[in-house]
């Protein structure tokens, strides 16, 4: 409902009308750009250059109802990172924690490094325990090393393989301690005892070669790896 708006959002090709003091009275970051007689013109529409319309409509959308909008994508998990990250940008934290915990829930082998990297630059715990949770097989890791989002991962933050192979490596050593004493006993192995024991013993030394390789990431020179102001708009 237009009526009563009083402030026009140019983004993309789009423009939302909205009004001015709803939008002050949720959010910080709108409240210092449309109340703020310094910086905010009322005469002039405000432009949002680094932002998707679909994201930015979700975004009104949320101010005003204090929930998710059906559709536009939100089971995607791209679509929700960019909501997310635009709910920490602009202090609503309600909306951060509702895209956290829908990521949470979609996490798979394609889409876990970037909601690591998410989860360890906004310093999420909750999104972060949840995808070293996933990364539980040696497969799952395989995949996950395929993606751009894991090379971005080991880019900026390698130590969390650390994290990774703290989750794995204690249940693969549990597996090579119980067939060995299997072994010393003559007890007979199973077949798929014998597949785990030979998955663990061609996974454990590829995840510490992956740690080696991503921790010489923290010698990289710092100029090469400087983030912007909004890393992930850009990255996503």
């Amino acid at each position: 409902d237009e009526e009563g708006a009083d402030v026009t959002f140019i983004v993309g090709d789009k423009s939302f009308r909205a009004h001015r003091h709803v939008l002050a009275a949720r959010s910080p970051a709108f409240r210092a750009e449309l109340l703020d007689p310094t910086k905010a013109d009322p005469t002039k529409p405000v432009k949002v250059d680094d932002m998707d319309p679909v994201i930015f409509e979700a975004l009104l959308y949320f101010m005003y109802t204090d929930t998710l909008p059906h559709g536009c994508d939100l089971e995607k998990s791209a679509t929700l990172q960019h909501l997310f990250i635009v709910g920490v940008r602009y202090g609503l934290d309600r909306l951060a924690t509702m895209c956290e915990g829908k990521l949470c829930q979609n996490i798979n082998e394609h889409t876990v490094a970037t909601a690591l990297t998410l989860a360890e630059w906004y310093d999420r715990v909750h999104l972060k325990n949840a995808c070293i949770a996933f990364v539980s097989s040696q497969d799952v890791l395989d995949a996950m090393k395929e993606t751009n989002g894991f090379k971005h991962l080991m880019t900026r933050y390698p130590g969390v393989m650390v994290d990774i192979l703290k989750q794995n490596l204690p249940s693969s050593i549990g597996v090579r301690k119980q067939v060995v004493r299997m072994q010393r006993g003559r007890t007979p192995i199973s077949r798929n005892m014998k597949r785990r024991a030979s998955r663990v013993r061609h996974a454990v030394l590829p995840s510490v070669c992956v740690l080696a390789l991503a921790l010489v990431g923290f010698c990289i020179p710092h100029s090469q790896r400087l983030l912007t102001s909004q890393p992930m708009l850009g990255f996503l």
